[in-house]
């Protein structure tokens, strides 16, 4: 029997505290959604710059949670992934986070333009690897940014312990 894939949405809420270019390591923090879980997908969002055309068509603009503004493109564009499966292994080294971007972000949908800088639309999956979330990290490098900012990232999972239950014998 396949697994019943689910999606939860981890938005990570950060105080980007001073203004000079740093590198900031993120942890991702506890969730009782992600436990027990194989991987089988990743999406990400970033926002728009200040004074760009922002629209609310298919454009995710402010967390839904905090409402504080997401990290903007060129952060954007320096932010890696690392993720460990549960026996402690890197199975994912970090990996530039524009590879799990959405296309949401690279169309303004009103009026068809698309972001040349960013054109990755090949969908990333995974094979289903154990997922230990809380050994896991954003890497922001070279960062200049002063703020409380959000990260938002989309997993899609199947549940180890309910997937046992569903089989059929």
């Amino acid at each position: 029997m396949l697994p019943i894939i689910r999606k939860t949405t981890v938005i990570q809420k950060y105080t980007f505290d001073q203004a000079v270019k740093q590198t900031y390591k993120i942890p991702f923090p506890d969730n009782e959604d992600l436990r027990n879980v194989k991987l089988w997908g990743v999406q990400s969002y970033y926002g728009k710059f200040e004074g760009e055309l922002v629209t609310s068509l298919g454009i995710l603009i402010d967390d839904p949670d905090y409402q504080l503004p997401l990290i903007n493109k060129d952060t954007f564009q320096r932010t890696f992934l690392t993720l460990y499966d549960k026996n402690n292994v890197e199975f994912l080294k970090q990996c530039p986070i524009i590879v799990f971007q959405t296309i949401q972000n690279n169309a303004e949908f009103h009026s068809r333009k698309t972001d040349c800088d960013i054109c990755e639309r090949d969908n990333k999956v995974f094979t289903g690897q154990f997922l230990d979330l809380q050994n896991s990290f954003y890497e922001l490098i070279n960062i200049n940014l002063k703020g409380e900012y959000s990260l938002v990232t989309e997993f899609y999972y199947s549940r180890i312990d309910l997937d046992a239950q569903t089989k059929i014998n």
